[in-house]
């Protein structure tokens, strides 16, 4: 899955933590680009709660591959600074 459709289901992540096996919540959706393509992506619910707890280095390992830091703005907001790929490139 490329980075972009990945933080386009980012937007749709609504479950509890879940590893291992196939889901039983997985399923295939269809999104929207931002040039207006449609593309499906077969969706798995990763984590479910308010995304200060869920959104972690660790997750964004696991669901993006990427090296990240979550920070905290001044007015207490999130936010998230994607360093690197986690993922060794063949």
């Amino acid at each position: 899955m490329s980075l972009l459709r990945a933080l386009l289901f980012a937007a749709t992540v609504a479950a509890s933590l879940m590893t291992g096996g196939p889901s039983a919540f997985a399923e295939t959706v269809t999104v929207t680009d931002v040039l207006g393509r449609k593309v499906e992506v077969e969706a798995r619910l990763i984590a479910m709660g308010d995304p200060r707890a869920i959104v972690t280095p660790a997750l964004l390992d696991e669901v993006y591959g990427v090296r990240a830091r979550v920070e905290t703005l001044v007015g207490g907001e999130p936010y998230v600074l994607v360093e690197g790929s986690s993922r060794q490139v063949a």
